[in-house]
């Protein structure tokens, strides 16, 4: 099921929020102990890619709206940059 959804993230010429964050959730299961599952870093940059083809890196800087999704995106830049 993860595998699906990443290849649709691959595969798919418009992107979601909730792309980003399935990606970076893939990301932090990927860092388990055993070393299982998909590599980091590839994970990680896919993510850090589809997030700036939305645009999410101008949340930190903007003071223009605080709604739902602004918060959202905004939430989701930071993690990203801190993973």
């Amino acid at each position: 099921m993860t595998e699906n959804l990443l290849g649709q993230t691959l595969l798919r010429s418009r992107f979601r929020l909730s792309d980003v964050q399935a990606v970076l959730y893939l990301h932090a299961w990927g860092l388990r102990p055993i070393g299982q599952g998909s590599d980091p870093w590839i994970l990680s940059g896919h993510a850090f890619r589809l997030a700036k083809r939305l645009g999410v890196e101008k949340t930190v800087t903007s003071s223009h709206s605080f709604g739902k999704e602004f918060l959202s995106s905004r939430r989701t830049w930071l993690l990203l940059c801190a993973s």
